[in-house]
């Protein structure tokens, strides 16, 4: 008897242990938690002046981020700005980080809506603080400028020396 208890506990363990799924990367996982282990504030500063395009009204109704991540090894970083459900959406991005001051970078693609610019573009990202929260922490921003005029490939958008960004670091 102690015996076929044994050879069950056996099988029944190895049916439970093969039903698990594991970490590989070919496996669907769905929803990733990004660990945070509390709520992330947001900055209610974020504006933008660029392409004609601009929102600065206070309290968060602006959307305009800066992003550096990595996928696959590879780091790829960017700026997006714009108002959900309106006509007017920015990507900048580019493989890379991206760094504070002028800084060149190379192989960038500028989007404005569905018109494009790929090259090399110069920005001035400057960084800056802010207690805006109701915790009393700080918050990293970022102010972006272009010291070169970019046109997209079609004429429709320009970006000029003028035009700025304020992002929410993400």
């Amino acid at each position: 008897m102690r015996k076929i208890i044994f050879i069950l506990a056996v099988f029944l363990s190895a049916a439970i242990i093969s039903c698990s799924g594991d970490s590989d990367s070919d496996v669907s996982v769905g929803y990733i938690d990004p660990g945070l282990s509390s709520a992330k504030q947001v900055f209610n500063g974020k504006e933008y002046t660029v392409a004609g395009n601009s929102c600065t009204t206070s309290g968060g109704s602006c959307h305009a981020v800066i992003f550096s991540g990595e996928l696959n090894d590879v780091t790829y970083s960017g700026i997006a700005a714009g108002i959900p459900n309106s006509s007017f959406c920015l990507k900048i991005y580019w493989t890379g980080s991206f760094y504070t001051g002028n800084h060149t970078y190379s192989n960038a693609t500028v989007q404005i809506n569905s018109s494009t610019y790929t090259g090399t573009i110069t920005l001035n990202i400057v960084s800056g603080t802010s207690s805006d929260t109701s915790d009393s922490s700080s918050i990293t921003y970022y102010t972006i400028t272009f010291p070169n005029s970019i046109t997209t490939s079609d004429l429709a958008y320009t970006i000029s020396t003028t035009d700025e960004i304020v992002a929410y670091k993400y």
